[in-house]
């Protein structure tokens, strides 16, 4: 009775053994493949069943192939073709490849620094090639990207082209900035200063030019910062005027075509084109005049340093002639060191003929001369002049 059952078990179970070449299960009697020691067939192609299970003394799957494929450690339900709960550990200095018939991507860890590396194109089974596009260092922290171009350290600054920075971003070669503005100190508290250094050689530890923001709040002072005794230009390199502005308002302004100047006014036409008034405080006094020099310079000036003595107003000359035609005249003072002009006149002419009647001064025989003319019997004058003497 004993064998008979045996022999029922064993047609019940659909395992086949090949003698030297290993176990089938499930294959409907056929025969493993040739050099398979194990050959399990799932009961169906989808992720319904399992084709092999792999269970603990508890009698708890512990790993399993389901028929579609995937396998799962840790987990009876793998959505891919290896799903793990719990960590994948290599001892291996080189780890997880990612493989493609071209490259392959592959970590490493060799117990100093771990790397992203990368194979040369065509050998995507071999060792890694001279390109280093992600290290860390394993002691530190520290994290170097695109074979060192950028470095970042751990906790501290960043470095593009170094790997000492001093500042949090500390650039060592030309930079672009492609975009519609730079914020310096923008979403900061409290007051504080704000400024963009310029270094053109090593003559200043800290700055050549300085675009700075004060620290005092809300009006604090703004300054452009030019150390040396070298020029610093405002310069608009093609046709544009250059303009000065305080509360939204132009006030000083230089033409592109002509470098005409004008304050109060952004159209000048001459070289200094002023719509105000000039105040000079220098040498200033109650009468004195504005005198230039040779070379131009203006300046004020006692009337007795012009004139060579003090200036003095003479009295009032007059000459008069009625319906009379010539000449009526009055001496005055020496033409020397004097001047002489009208201060008065009024002319009486019916026929409104102004070449008939007038008032002039002149100087004849080394002497002012106040004079009123009449060409005709129609009209009437009164002139009267003044003279100044130094």
């Amino acid at each position: 009775m004993r064998p008979f059952l045996i022999i029922i078990v064993l047609l019940t179970i659909s395992l086949s053994v090949c003698f030297g070449q290993g176990v089938g299960v499930n294959l409907d009697g056929a025969m493993p493949v040739a050099g398979t020691m194990l050959d399990v067939k799932g009961a169906t192609d989808d992720n319904t069943t399992y084709a092999m299970q792999v269970k603990n003394s508890s009698g708890v799957a512990i790993m399993v192939v389901r028929s579609e494929g995937n396998v799962g450690i840790g987990t009876t339900t793998p959505s891919y073709k290896v799903d793990v709960t719990g960590e994948i550990t290599s001892r291996n200095d080189n780890a997880f490849r990612m493989r493609n018939p071209g490259y392959s991507v592959f970590d490493r860890n060799d117990n100093s620094n771990y790397y992203m590396l990368l194979t040369n194109n065509g050998d995507p089974d071999g060792t890694w090639n001279a390109l280093r596009p992600f290290r860390i260092n394993l002691a530190s922290g520290d994290v170097y990207l695109g074979n060192g171009s950028l470095y970042v350290d751990h906790g501290a600054n960043v470095g593009v082209g170094t790997s000492s920075p001093l500042r949090e971003l500390h650039v060592v070669g030309n930079q672009r900035i492609q975009g519609n503005f730079l914020e310096v100190g923008t979403g900061l508290t409290g007051n504080r200063y704000a400024y963009l250094d310029l270094n053109g050689d090593d003559s200043y530890a800290n700055y050549s030019l300085r675009l700075l923001r004060a620290n005092s709040g809300a009006n604090a002072y703004s300054m452009i910062d030019h150390r040396g005794t070298g020029i610093l230009y405002i310069n608009a390199r093609d046709a544009g005027s250059v303009r000065i502005r305080t509360n939204n308002t132009d006030r000083l302004t230089v033409r592109q075509n002509t470098g005409n100047v004008g304050i109060g006014t952004t159209a000048p036409t001459q070289k200094l084109d002023v719509n105000g008034r000039i105040r000079m405080r220098t040498g200033a006094a109650n009468g004195r005049i504005l005198r230039s020099s040779a070379d131009g310079t203006g300046s004020w000036a006692t009337t007795a340093s012009v004139f060579g003595g003090a200036l003095t107003v003479t009295g009032e000359y007059s000459v008069s002639r009625f319906r009379s035609p010539g000449t009526s005249s009055v001496n005055m003072v020496s033409t020397t060191r004097s001047m002489c002009f009208l201060t008065y006149h009024v002319i009486a002419d019916t026929d409104r003929n102004a070449a008939d009647v007038g008032c002039y001064v002149n100087q004849v025989a080394g002497r002012w001369r106040l004079n009123a003319y009449m060409a005709t019997n129609d009209s009437d004058c009164i002139c009267r002049a003044r003279c100044l003497t130094w």
